[in-house]
């Protein structure tokens, strides 16, 4: 007994030591972020400004890789089966949290990542097409209770933060909507335009050029307080579904079991430049609010939201299988 006791202790020491050995050398080598997203979409942006910014700080090298599908669900599932030394890392929004109670038949769980920090948050912006006879979020409501046949609304993918918000601004505004995934928010909103769909919600950094020069026309901003970049746009909640309050967020994560000491020195690299006022207000200018949450708080912000999506999309009745 004595015996596997010290074995016991002489792995647990030699594990330790593995760690810590390997994250004294880290990172020797380039380091993969997979963005499960399409080019130019929020956690797009938001990952390439900070990605180049940290590394000219701190000199570590990023690959960056958009692996899109499955709402999220191929990319996080290479992750939660990754190697855990922190060559492997997942720039991710809102279906980390809430793609497990949308399917039921997923290998993985928030509880599968290493949290490293929540980068930020950005609110979505509802627009419609500007042909449609509406100047408001109140005449959008009123039409779209009329309409013989359901509106359509477009969202980034199945499962992802534009899905819900439109799925849950349709349970709490009372009306019909029928819901149509594209591979990218962009693609969405550039259906809008087209007349192909009449509504998509999407991060207000992809969706200020369409905004800007009258492409579409913004009836509300989904987060509890207005956006800066679209100030004279009233919150879902302001313009009359009280209770609304919806945003997407990005968290820096990656495979289980990564060594405390990787962890702590990928934090402190980010840290830095999100920390800098000068590098704040550049991201905050384009339509995103810096979190910048340590490996703990980053840890208690995703089981959170794991808990707080799954009673919505169970209430909701929203399934994805």
């Amino acid at each position: 007994m004595k015996i596997r006791a010290g074995i016991l202790a002489l792995a647990c020491v030699l594990l330790a030591w593995s760690g810590a050995s390997q994250a004294q050398g880290y990172p020797n080598r380039p380091i993969r972020v997979i963005i499960p997203y399409a080019p130019a979409g929020g956690a797009d942006i938001i990952g390439r400004l900070v990605l180049d910014q940290v590394s000219k700080d701190s000199g570590y090298s990023f690959i960056v890789e958009n692996r899109v599908g499955a709402g999220g669900n191929i990319a996080f599932a290479a992750i939660a089966a990754g190697q855990p030394d922190g060559y492997t890392l997942v720039i991710a929004t809102p279906g980390l949290a809430t793609n497990p109670t949308l399917y039921s038949k997923l290998s993985f769980s928030p509880a599968d990542f290493t949290a490293i920090t929540v980068i930020g948050e950005s609110p979505l912006v509802f627009m419609v097409d500007p042909k449609l006879p509406v100047a408001t979020l109140s005449d959008f409501i009123a039409f779209a209770r009329k309409s013989p046949q359901p509106l359509r609304f477009g969202s980034a993918g199945n499962g992802t933060s534009s899905h819900l918000a439109g799925e849950v601004f349709k349970s709490m505004a009372g009306i019909e909507l029928q819901h149509i995934p594209y591979r990218g928010g962009v693609a969405a909103i550039t259906d809008v335009v087209g007349g192909r769909i009449e509504m998509t919600t999407q991060p207000v950094a992809e969706s200020m050029p369409f905004i800007v020069d009258n492409r579409v026309r913004a009836l509300g901003q989904s987060a509890t307080a207005r956006s800066k970049l679209v100030a004279n746009v009233p919150t879902i909640d302001e313009a009359g579904v009280k209770g609304y309050a919806v945003s997407t967020w990005y968290i820096l994560a990656g495979p289980p079991g990564m060594p405390r000491e990787i962890v702590d020195t990928l934090y402190k690299a980010f840290d830095k430049s999100m920390s800098s006022p000068a590098f704040r207000a550049s991201i905050e200018d384009r339509g995103f609010v810096v979190i910048n949450a340590d490996p703990a708080a980053s840890r208690k912000f995703l089981d959170s939201e794991y808990i707080r999506w799954k009673k919505i999309i169970q209430d909701a009745g929203i399934h994805l299988d």
